[in-house]
């Protein structure tokens, strides 16, 4: 698997972004997303390095779903076009989140509901 791979996988969902397709290409996306959490796990082994402090979370559970909540956006696609992961989360006190998408990729870090503490 590689980048490539989970890009034309993202960009297919985009064009048929049902439920139908995606019954028709669950393995594909299995296998994409399987392929994406071990990336992820050799991202943890990297960041272990540079950051004693840093946490990490394995594959599997950083991911996010790709399903989109339709109860709360009933207007949004049934799936997401990208894969999310949030990395590095002890007790909510941090986070990393990894976004690859086909309209925008990016990573960012951040508190969520800081202390005030300076």
């Amino acid at each position: 698997m590689s980048f490539n791979k989970l890009y034309d996988f993202l960009r297919d969902l985009e064009k048929n972004n049902s439920k139908d397709w995606m019954d028709d290409n669950r393995k594909r996306y299995h296998e994409n997303r399987d392929w994406f959490a071990s990336w992820i796990e050799e991202l943890n082994v990297k960041l272990q390095k540079v950051d004693k402090d840093y946490t990490p979370k394995p594959g599997k559970k950083a991911l996010n779903r790709i399903n989109n909540n339709l109860m709360y956006h009933p207007n949004k696609p049934t799936y997401k076009n990208h894969f999310g992961a949030g990395l590095d989360n002890p007790n909510k006190s941090g986070d990393f989140y990894i976004h690859i998408g086909t309209n925008e990729s990016f990573m960012g870090g951040g508190y969520w509901h800081p202390g005030t503490r300076c």
